[in-house]
């Protein structure tokens, strides 16, 4: 009985109105119901910084994606119970999701906050920034002049991301992280509002590396 129950409020969950299964391009304005920047968030786990950052911008809309079903569930959860309505999930691989269901130029700004960093030698091609062909999939959905924000704890990683970022022709060095596109609210990301795996490794004093690229 106990889970069948929890099977039945997941199957709600994953139902209700801050989900999406796109099937083709996501409308964004149909969608959220309105015209205004959108940001998205590649590996949102639970949703932490949505929580912190979302009520803060009430001008902006945030789209998630996140590769594990339990941590979509979760942050749908923590999202729907908090009454933060700027906010979608969808669970699935980031790659794929923004190639087939995210156009390009359509986003006004991607945040990439402390993924896996694969730290084993043999397993670094698994990063996300690793791959030259990701890089330009992230700047190619970013509208002109929107933000890309990559924040890690991994220095060889951060190092690594730094090349590829540079390397792409797409995206020059941010002096900031104001984000202020033509028709559409500005707004700041430079907001005190760790991650959760941020303030982890804050606590245990670890440093943190972190870096804006803007679209050209």
């Amino acid at each position: 009985m106990g889970l069948k129950r929890t099977q039945q409020r997941r199957e709600i969950i994953l139902g209700g109105p801050l989900y999406l299964e796109p099937a083709g391009l996501l409308e964004p304005v149909a969608v959220f119901g309105r015209r205004a920047p959108l940001l998205v968030d590649v590996g949102a786990a639970r949703a932490r910084y949505f929580l912190n950052v979302a009520p803060q911008l009430p001008q902006v809309d945030f789209l998630g994606i996140e590769v594990s079903k339990k941590r979509v569930e979760a942050a749908l959860a923590r999202l729907a119970r908090r009454g933060i309505t700027n906010c979608r999930m969808v669970w699935g691989d980031a790659t794929r999701v923004l190639a087939e269901h995210l156009a390009p130029g359509s986003a006004a700004a991607i945040t990439v906050l402390f993924p896996d960093p694969w730290p084993k030698r043999r397993h670094a091609r698994r990063r996300l920034l690793h791959r030259p062909e990701v890089v330009r999939l992230l700047a190619e959905r970013l509208a002109p002049g929107g933000l890309l924000w990559f924040k890690t704890d991994d220095p060889a990683y951060f190092e690594e991301a730094q090349r590829r970022l540079a390397a792409e022709p797409l995206l020059a060095p941010a002096d900031g992280l104001r984000v202020a596109l033509p028709g559409l609210a500005p707004f700041d990301l430079d907001l005190p509002e760790p991650t959760y795996y941020e303030q982890l490794w804050q606590q245990q004093g670890r440093r943190i590396h972190g870096a804006a690229w803007r679209r050209r």
